[in-house]
């Protein structure tokens, strides 16, 4: 009876620590319990190697996947030691493990996810709305699933899968906690492309209905006026454009920015360049080092016959924060760790959603600290910015490196 009630109290344990985002507690506990018991040894080893890649510990992760392969063909393991390759870019060796897995376990669902992530990664959209339509009739019954089916058909312009996709996303989520705005939005989209902008204002209607969300109204809003745009009603757009314009100026840093980019095509469309550009620098400088949405802006630009604005805007606005950046790593190898602190909290203030910069403001705290003792201060700055980061990009590797760092620094 002692042995059970210490091993309730071991994964008790193991589970607080996850909750905590203890990572390094959480792998230490996972050896301890199983050096003393082979009870739950599968599912404390995913636990281990789940968060070993959380961790972005991907050499470790991939040492005790193919030690588990190694003694028998188990398919989340395989699927692991695919995403070790996703993670690495290696996408030829992720694709082959994933099929493997699909071969030999096709209704292992995890690897069909996986395998279409791997597809839209290098921009295959047509291979990865395969993938998800045969992953869609594995588990009809998936809103998830369904979502991200319509999404990339509509991606695509393949509107009249993307509708079906929506329209089951919908129906399915109605009393599900995965009921989610995408569909209705998308599906909106899908109705003014088709000229049916009707249906389109009641689904949109529907969405202020149904949501709460500030950001999920203000895109339902924005999603309305290219609606009228479309149809011919400038006069509704152009108000609505105004109303948008209000409202997105007050508090941009901390839209998506899918959501500012419809908004700044809006504003683009109906004549308030001003507030585009105010839109797209945002983006910009939030996301500098990601290429997909720099591309997008410039296309955005170009739609609009203002391509070399649209260049301008884009090289202006990520130089500006590379610059910053540079100083703040400059300062730190000079040993002016309190001055580069300052630098990037401060940008940090102006652009909450660089990652780069929250990176950085969390590795300097750490070599701060390091040097001069721990500061209640300055790990809360490099926690908060690690989750934010990890919220805006779960698969960021240096999220776990650092994590790691700062549960080492000592009490």
């Amino acid at each position: 009876m002692e042995k059970v009630i210490a091993k309730k109290d071991a994964l008790l344990d193991i589970e607080k620590a996850i909750r905590a985002k203890n990572h390094t507690r959480t792998v230490a506990l996972c050896d301890e319990v199983m050096a003393t018991s082979k009870a739950n040894a599968t599912e404390l080893l995913r636990i281990k190697t789940s968060t070993l890649m959380t961790m972005g510990k991907f050499d470790l992760a991939k040492q005790i996947f193919e030690q588990i392969l190694a003694k028998r063909d188990i398919p989340w393991a395989k699927t692991g030691l695919g995403k070790v390759a996703f993670h690495a870019g290696d996408m030829d060796t992720a694709r082959q493990l994933f099929r493997e897995v699909i071969k030999e376990n096709s209704a292992y669902l995890e690897a069909h996810d996986w395998l279409a992530k791997s597809y839209e990664t290098t921009g295959d959209l047509g291979e990865a709305q395969r993938v998800l339509a045969r992953c869609a009739e594995l588990s009809p019954n998936s809103v998830i699933r369904q979502k991200s089916l319509g999404e990339i058909a509509h991606k695509r312009g393949d509107l009249d899968a993307a509708e079906s996709a929506f329209r089951k996303t919908i129906k399915l989520g109605e009393f599900s906690v995965h009921k989610t705005p995408v569909a209705y939005l998308g599906l909106a989209k899908i109705c003014s492309d088709k000229e049916n902008p009707i249906e389109a204002l009641q689904i949109l209607k529907s969405v202020h209905k149904e949501f709460d969300g500030a950001e999920t109204k203000l895109h339902a809003k924005v999603v309305e006026g290219m609606v009228h745009r479309k149809s011919g009603d400038f006069v509704s757009a152009g108000k609505i454009s105004k109303e948008v314009a209000a409202l997105v100026m007050t508090d941009q840093n901390h839209l998506a920015p899918g959501v500012m980019l419809e908004a700044a095509q809006l504003f683009l469309e109906t004549g308030n360049k001003e507030a585009a550009e105010s839109l797209a620098q945002t983006v910009v400088k939030n996301n500098h080092e990601n290429a997909n949405l720099l591309a997008q802006v410039n296309e955005l630009y170009s739609q609009a016959g203002l391509q070399d604005e649209g260049q301008k805007i884009v090289e202006k606005s990520r130089q500006e924060v590379v610059d910053a950046n540079n100083r703040g790593v400059t300062l730190a190898k000079e040993g002016k760790l309190d001055e580069a602190i300052q630098l990037l909290r401060d940008a940090r203030a102006m652009l909450p959603n660089n990652k780069r910069i929250m990176i950085n403001l969390a590795n300097v705290a750490v070599i701060s600290m390091r040097k001069n003792g721990r500061s209640d201060n300055l790990i809360q700055v490099a926690r908060e910015c690690l989750e934010r980061v990890a919220k805006l990009d779960p698969q960021e590797k240096w999220c776990g490196q650092f994590q790691v760092a700062l549960e080492a620094i000592p009490q």
